[in-house]
């Protein structure tokens, strides 16, 4: 009995230790809502899925090559997003699947097999070789990720491996070996360049993707993929299309449109319609370039890929430098949090020490006038009046520090009770409007708000020579804009970056909860700034974005 014991206890600890490390060390973790029987379940249907596509759907009458061949993309897909020490059991069970829909084609099993190993070594080759160079890091986030996977995944494993498919299709089906090597290569390769991306983005992000769709964003998306289609289709299905062969760069515009806001994404959708439609009219025999048919399909394969490699690496980078700008947005928040902690202290100290310890002086000094000469009284008063007004000072300089009335009385009272004060102090006439403001702001918001008042009415105080001013404060929407305005002197536009620190630490305050900061200003036309706030603080991500 000891010894099944030990080999059960065995059993378990490799099975804890192998699935535990599902989620991958060096890769974009698979949804953590299916079990490790259910991902290889679902590779090896999307695989045989993927196999009959590629046999029925896009492999010429009387040929043995595909044009675009998925299989190999979704096993190489399905090994980045899974740790290493499983892969073993993926190709165990995707062998079943591409027995049976290579079977049914009726091609010997000799080929069927060759084929398997051709496609498991192409997809196991390069995702070895992206994941020991691309390590604690999504991979297509960076640039240095993109790059990885064009030289290893996309063009270094199939350039390997297509010698082998190519051996196997001339000594098994009678083919030319380098024809077949080079249809085989580029087969693989578009199909890797656009497919990879879109399911390791999909799967790695789980379901954050679709909780960014707009309604707009969606029209948007559809908009543009009806513009590829609509040209696609007149340019390549026209016989004249070789007339003119400038014409097959039409699509590029759109197809840049589409990465550039929809990240890589938007490129493999983009690029798999046009692909596709492309194939359906070599099929039909339209928008074929000249020469042979296996020229002209070997033609569009490398236009496709050479279009395909620019804009991957372009994704890469829009995305790199989003992110960079994410991080620098929070660097900025967390300092702006800091410094309002920071007062909130130094505010705290005045108030509960400095401001009492002013406040028993004073009293001492009234005692103290009470049993004193006569010619000792007035000086004595004069002291009293002298830290009466300290204490007010300090006071009022623990309120600027930490507005705990923001908190307290909410943000539309605590600026009415700013504008209050600077009428009062500055003789000025500041007109407070407020319009369909929510109970209930977040306190990260009403704050960066009520700094951004403060700011701005210090400024219409000591450098605008203003008569009067307004600000506004209004909901729309999920947005709050707060609008200061005055009818001051102002100053020139490109002025603004020079003016002082102000002005860059309301943008700041204003771009950490992810909103809009804007200065319109002339000579002799004063100055208006508007903040355009959202209630929710979300993110401002596009869909799709890689």
């Amino acid at each position: 009995m000891a010894i099944p014991s030990r080999r059960s206890s065995i059993r378990k600890r490799f099975t804890h230790h192998a699935w535990s490390d599902f989620q991958g060390i060096n890769n974009p973790p698979v949804s953590s809502k299916f079990s490790p029987p259910l991902i290889c379940l679902l590779v090896a249907i999307s695989y045989y899925g993927g196999v009959r596509i590629g046999i029925i759907a896009l492999t010429p009458p009387q040929q043995a090559t595909s044009i675009f061949w998925p299989p190999n993309a979704i096993l190489l897909a399905a090994f980045l997003l899974t740790p290493r020490k499983i892969w073993w059991i993926i190709v165990a069970a995707v062998l079943p699947a591409h027995l049976l829909a290579e079977i049914q084609s009726g091609l010997p099993i000799v080929t069927v097999l060759g084929w398997f190993v051709g496609n498991a070594g192409e997809a196991l080759l390069g995702a070895f070789c992206i994941t020991h160079f691309v390590k604690r890091r999504p991979l297509f986030e960076s640039v240095q990720g993109v790059v990885a996977f064009l030289v290893f995944g996309a063009f270094g494993a199939p350039f390997i491996t297509s010698f082998l498919d190519a051996a196997v299709v001339a000594g098994t089906l009678n083919k030319t070996y380098w024809l077949s090597w080079t249809l085989r290569l580029f087969s693989n390769v578009l199909a890797e360049l656009i497919l990879v991306p879109m399911i390791v983005i999909v799967f790695s992000n789980e379901l954050s993707v679709l909780r960014r769709i707009t309604l707009a964003r969606v029209l948007e998306f559809v908009s543009l993929l009806a513009g590829i289609v609509a040209i696609s289709v007149l340019i390549f299905g026209n016989v004249y299309t070789s007339h003119i062969p400038a014409l097959i760069y039409a699509p590029i515009p759109l197809l840049l449109l589409t990465t550039v806001r929809f990240g890589l994404l938007g490129f493999s959708a983009s690029m798999l319609t046009l692909t596709y439609i492309l194939i359906k009219n070599a099929f039909d025999g339209r928008g074929l370039l000249s020469g042979s048919f296996h020229e002209s399909v070997l033609s569009w394969q490398i236009l496709l890929c050479i279009i395909a490699v620019p804009l991957i690496l372009l994704a890469a980078l829009l995305t790199e430098r989003r992110r960079t700008e994410e991080s620098l947005r929070n660097t900025s928040g967390k300092l702006i949090y800091a410094q309002e902690q920071e007062r909130q202290r130094i505010a705290r100290d005045l108030h509960d020490d400095i401001s009492q310890q002013l406040a028993l002086a004073q009293v001492e000094i009234i005692e103290l006038r009470n049993e004193a000469y006569s010619t000792l009284v007035p000086r004595l008063s004069a002291i009293e009046d002298r830290l009466s007004e300290i204490s007010t000072a300090v006071h009022e300089l623990s309120h600027g520090l930490h507005p705990s009335q923001v908190i307290h009385l909410g943000l539309v009272a605590a600026i009415k009770n700013l504008v209050r004060d600077v009428n009062k102090k500055e003789l000025l006439e500041i007109e407070m409007v407020e319009e369909d403001i929510p109970d209930s702001v977040p306190p990260q918001t009403g704050l960066a708000l009520f700094r951004v008042t403060q700011e701005a009415l210090h400024n219409i105080a000591k450098h605008s020579q203003a008569a009067t001013g307004i600000v506004e404060l209004r909901c729309s929407g999920h947005d709050l804009l707060l609008r200061i305005s005055d009818d001051g002197v102002g100053f020139y536009p490109t002025q603004v970056s020079g003016v002082g620190l102000g002005l860059e630490s309301m943008r700041e305050r204003i771009r950490s909860l992810n909103g809009t900061f804007m200065i319109t200003s002339a000579p002799m036309h004063g100055v208006t700034i508007e903040a355009w706030v959202p209630l929710d603080r979300k993110p401002l991500q596009n869909f799709g974005a890689a």
